[in-house]
């Protein structure tokens, strides 16, 4: 580590001030895929059983974690090991980069911190934030044993990226990376059977990993809701997760050009610089991410399969921007960061399906009788009323009508997804009409619900 530049005040602040994002974006209540987990956790009848839930929302360590904890535990408590380790991966990227110099750390920092899907993996009780940590951790590993190898630094690679597998399964981008990577280097190494021996190693426990939980789980998987990616709007979506979920307009087409150009840069300077670099980014940028979606596909396609592409995305930017003017990297820096965090606010504001105010309102209207819902997902309203039901320690406060008893049973409520506009049959169409009433009231404001009364 060089000695203490003045810069390192800077970078110190900012990773601070990433960590007060992260606790200030953070709610009080479980958001719709939080509560799928801990659903997941709380169908277990003992530890082993994780390996059979058989659902792609089944982050294994994360479920077993939920598990653990008390069925009335905190918020906060549940998604205590995301937080953690979403706070600590930008510190350990950013003291990987000072290494090199306390500009790239200053700039890691600030691209890191004010990251929308980096805080978003932060603050929510899944397997990503800890994969991306024991993921990182596992390329640091990696290199070390490709510059040096040793036994031991083998099998704590092997580990470490087995544990990233257990906390979420899309470390296959960076582990497929990896293992482009080690073969090229294998085939240029002066000492090939000392080389392969320890690769060995290295792949060895993470390939058993993946067999045993292909054998025994994921080739059961149920891929839950089939949404994801538009795939017309793909790239144009994955590009934005980079530079922050703009308004769509000019600014936002001229960042990512901005950031295309870079990346062109920089490629063609590792083609002509560093070979086992170019050989590494392009794996995880592009051959890996291609490899993923031939084997994922056609199930799903979201933003979040490409998070380690997307990291690494990050970490390119850093070092084309050392070489960069300062104001030219501060105008940039500063864009990024309006972008991610408009996208964070708009996504909290906006996006996030809320219940608690919702249910009370509809309770406190229904009083004395026990209330019938409907709703434009049935998926979802389960799981918001599976929560409610839980922490209330009741299954009989609110009854759920599902979509196909609709017509014969009638809610005497019905809740309609503002963004997710659900499209129903006919026959219930017109009964909405003729038989429902929007409901109005100031306990409802901010609600991302309609919400129809039968009147």
């Amino acid at each position: 580590m060089k000695k203490f530049n003045p810069i390192d005040l800077w970078t110190i602040i900012i990773l601070l001030t990433g960590v007060g994002l992260r606790l200030y974006f953070i709610t009080d209540y479980l958001w719709f895929d939080e509560i799928w987990s801990l659903k997941h956790a709380d169908s277990m009848t003992n530890t082993w059983s994780v390996f059979t839930l058989h659902h792609d929302n089944n982050h294994y360590l994360n479920t077993l974690w939920l598990r653990l904890l008390d069925t009335n535990a905190s918020v906060y408590l549940l998604r205590l090991p995301a937080l953690l380790c979403g706070i600590t991966l930008p510190f350990l990227i950013t003291w990987w980069a000072r290494k090199s110099s306390a500009r790239e750390g200053v700039i890691i920092a600030s691209l890191l911190s004010v990251s929308f899907l980096f805080i978003k993996t932060s603050i929510e009780a899944r397997g990503y934030a800890p994969m991306l940590l024991c993921g990182f951790i596992a390329y640091l590993l990696m290199i070390q044993l490709l510059q040096k190898p040793t036994k031991k630094t083998a099998l704590l690679y092997g580990v470490t990226i087995s544990i990233a597998f257990l906390w979420h399964l899309t470390v296959l981008f960076l582990f497929m990376a990896l293992g482009i990577l080690a073969t090229f280097v294998l085939i240029n190494s002066k000492d090939a059977k000392k080389m392969f021996t320890h690769l060995f190693i290295a792949h060895s426990i993470p390939l058993v990993t993946i067999v045993l939980l292909y054998s025994i789980d994921i080739r059961y998987f149920d891929f839950g809701v089939q949404i994801g990616i538009p795939r017309d709007e793909a790239l144009e979506i994955i590009i934005g997760a980079i530079v922050g979920p703009y308004p769509a307009g000019k600014i936002t087409a001229i960042t990512e050009c901005g950031i295309l150009l870079i990346l062109i840069r920089h490629f063609d300077r590792l083609l002509h610089t560093d070979s086992e670099a170019f050989v590494f980014k392009t794996s995880i940028l592009f051959l890996a991410p291609v490899l993923g979606l031939i084997i994922y596909l056609p199930t799903m396609l979201t933003v979040r399969m490409f998070l380690f592409p997307l990291l690494f995305v990050l970490i390119l930017l850093k070092q084309e921007l050392k070489h960069m003017h300062h104001i030219v990297v501060i105008i940039i820096v500063f864009l990024y960061s309006f972008g991610n965090i408009y996208g964070l606010h708009s996504d909290i504001e906006n996006y996030r399906i809320t219940y608690v105010k919702e249910f009370a309102y509809v309770l406190n209207e229904s009083a004395p009788d026990v209330p019938t819902i409907g709703s434009s997902s049935d998926l979802m309203m389960e799981m918001l009323l599976y929560q409610h039901h839980r922490t209330h320690n009741t299954n009989e406060e609110i009854i759920f009508i599902p979509e196909k008893e609709f017509l014969k049973q009638k809610p005497e409520w019905l809740f309609i997804q503002t963004r997710y506009r659900y499209t129903f049959p006919k026959e219930i169409v017109e009964n909405i009409e003729k038989k429902y009433t929007v409901q109005s009231s100031p306990a409802l404001e901010g609600s991302h619900w309609e919400i129809y009364r039968k009147n």
